[in-house]
């Protein structure tokens, strides 16, 4: 099931690890956002390991169930 994650996370350190979690579930399409190609089961995991990361009183992470992809570029 494809997720859009996305992150705003204001400490260098706590900001690497997060994006290096992320990394490893799926790809970065812009620089504090990833597609992911997960099972709920890695959701889950996620979710956990996340939490153990950022601080909720600073930092956000959003990961939102893609309905439909549309990519559209410019030639």
């Amino acid at each position: 099931m494809m997720h859009l994650a996305a992150y705003d996370v204001h400490e260098d350190q706590r900001r690497a690890q997060l994006s290096a979690l992320l990394q490893a579930y799926g790809d970065r399409i812009q620089y504090s956002v990833f597609l992911l190609g997960i099972t709920p089961e890695e959701l889950v995991e996620i979710q956990s390991r996340a939490a153990g990361i950022i601080d909720e009183n600073t930092d956000s992470l959003w990961i939102v169930r893609q309905l439909s992809l549309i990519h559209i570029s410019e030639p």
